[in-house]
């Protein structure tokens, strides 16, 4: 069975995750950010795999940790129910278009780490989050950190300072 349980505790935050890669789209999300919720919670329901996640962070200060540290956590399960990755397609891609909003997302499932972000986001704050545009937006750290879980390795940056932007094409503003 493709499922992983995950359990991360630092200084910031307590975090538990299970996930199960042949569910049916059930998510039990409770990061103590609203809008991560939410999005976690879709993701689960369109990718057809269960998911549930508690965070218990230092949102008192800001969501980054809580944010952050549930990318990373995803990232480790994901490894985690994969194993071998036998069966899957390596190659993956996604366009969506939504209200104003133009989705295009590409994955390699390869082991290399890379992350291509061009999101311009149009007010100073998405939900509960901050905009720090662009290295230190919470989405970006979100983005990030599963690579490094996936790929097996941390990039020769940490996560934040390996953002990269997209070609001029695909910039954000």
């Amino acid at each position: 069975m493709r499922t992983a349980s995950i359990k991360r505790d630092t200084k910031e935050t307590q975090i538990e995750l299970a996930l199960d890669l042949d569910g049916t789209g059930k998510g039990g999300i409770a990061t103590g950010c609203g809008f991560l919720d939410h999005m976690l919670t879709l993701f689960a329901r369109h990718g057809d795999f269960d998911l549930t996640v508690t965070c218990h962070g230092d949102t008192d200060v800001d969501y980054h940790h809580s944010v952050e540290d549930t990318g990373i956590c995803l990232g480790q399960a994901f490894t985690q129910a994969l194993g071998d990755k036998r069966g899957i397609t390596r190659y993956g891609q996604f366009l969506l278009p939504m209200d104003e909003t133009l989705v295009l997302c590409a994955v390699d499932l390869s082991g290399r780490d890379y992350l291509g972000w061009a999101v311009g986001l149009p007010t100073a704050k998405v939900g509960t989050l901050i905009r720090s545009w662009p290295r230190s937006s919470g989405w970006v750290s979100f983005a990030i950190a599963p690579a490094p879980s996936i790929s097996g390795s941390w990039p020769a940056k940490t996560p934040t300072t390996s953002w990269r932007p997209c070609s001029r094409a695909w910039a954000g503003p």
